[in-house]
C-alpha cells in the first residue's frame, strides 16, 4: 500500500469513529462517487470514457484537481483545456462534485 492510501484508510476509520459515516476502502469510495457522478448527469458517451479515465487515476492517486489535468496522461491528451471542451465546459463543476461525493457521509460531518 502506498503511504496515501495508508492515510486516506486512517482518514476512513477516524470518520466512522467520529460521525458515524460508513467504513469503506479508496477504492469504494472512489466507486461510490464516481457513480453518483454518472447518475447526476446525462453524460456523452465520449465523458463517460473520461470519467473513466478520471476514476481511474483517483485509484493510484490521492488528488483531483484542475491542476490534475495538466499532468501526466490527462496532459498527453490535450490537458484541462481540451477535457473541459469535451465535458461543453463543465469540467471543473465535476471535479467538485467528485470531491463532494468522495466524502459524503449522508449530512453527516467531521
Amino acid at each position: 500500500m502506498s503511504n496515501e492510501e495508508i492515510t486516506a484508510d486512517i482518514i476512513s476509520f477516524i470518520r466512522r469513529h467520529a460521525i458515524g459515516s460508513v467504513l469503506m476502502s479508496h477504492e469504494e469510495r472512489i466507486k461510490r462517487a464516481v457513480d453518483k457522478v454518472r447518475k447526476n448527469h446525462d453524460f456523452s458517451k465520449q465523458e463517460l470514457n473520461w470519467l473513466g479515465r478520471i476514476e481511474k487515476h483517483l485509484l493510484n492517486e490521492s488528488v483531483l484537481n484542475v491542476q490534475t489535468f495538466d499532468e501526466d496522461v490527462f496532459r498527453d491528451n490535450g490537458g484541462y483545456t481540451r477535457i473541459n471542451k469535451v465535458f461543453r465546459g463543465n469540467l471543473e463543476p465535476i471535479i467538485r462534485e467528485i470531491n463532494t461525493h468522495l466524502y459524503d457521509d449522508g449530512g453527516h460531518t467531521a
